[in-house]
């Protein structure tokens, strides 16, 4: 069954991340082990060869998908388990805009922009799903972790995805109260990020612009020191 296949991909992209992110060392690598049936190379494509999806088709994420995102997000690891975390699923087109409307000039529905001129990059209410990820204070990195679960979830159930933090600014702003009380955020968290999923569109062409494909990452050599034992 598909979601089933999924779900056991996730589990092994969740392992992984929990034991590098967590230092979990041997003890959590040795409880961990990919499930036997389990692709290791697609797992580990989700965290190496991932692109974040600029455009999107109009076609809504499934009830069901939306329920499997959200568990990834449910289940991430926590420091101390405190699952200090917050999750607004937003479909609704019309809060989305209002939320673009309130960040300021480039972010509302289809005015982003492009350095080449030749396509827009998708606004937040391009998105047919996006979930608004909030925290208590200090809890910022757990907040991470979900989210990047819930991408990682929505990507297996055959979503693009974009995670984005400038609509925080206005989710935290001055209208923070009305946008808790909409988004059901409880009155001491904070949002931390917004993830958008959908169906990405491809029928743009990748070498439209600038914003379409995989981007460039620096080399190990360069960002990376590693610390081993004297010969």
């Amino acid at each position: 069954m598909r979601t089933k296949n999924y779900l056991a991909m996730l589990a092994a992209v969740l392992a992984m991340a929990a034991t590098s992110a967590c230092g979990g060392g041997e003890t959590a690598a040795a409880e961990t082990a990919l499930p036997a049936d389990s692709d290791e190379e697609s797992a580990l494509s989700l965290l190496t060869d991932v692109a974040t999806t600029q455009y999107f088709t109009d076609e809504a994420v499934a009830e069901e998908d939306v329920d499997t995102i959200l568990g990834a997000g449910i289940n991430a690891p926590s420091a101390l388990n405190g699952q200090n975390w917050h999750f607004s699923a937003i479909t609704d087109k019309e809060v989305l805009e209002q939320i673009a409307s309130d960040m300021g000039a480039g972010t509302a529905a289809g005015t982003g922009s492009s350095d080449s001129g030749a396509l827009s990059k998708a606004g937040i209410a391009d998105a047919p799903l996006a979930i608004v990820i909030s925290c208590a204070s200090g809890s910022e990195f757990d907040a991470g972790l979900a989210c990047q679960a819930m991408s990682s979830a929505a990507i297996l159930l055959g979503y693009g995805t974009k995670i984005v933090s400038s609509p925080t600014a206005a989710l935290n702003g001055s209208r923070q109260d009305y946008y808790r009380g909409l988004l059901g955020i409880p009155a001491d968290y904070s949002a931390a990020a917004m993830l958008l999923v959908g169906y990405a569109d491809e029928s743009v062409d990748e070498t439209a612009d600038g914003y379409t494909g995989a981007t460039s990452r620096d080399g190990a050599e360069s960002i990376v020191t590693y610390v081993t034992p004297a010969d």
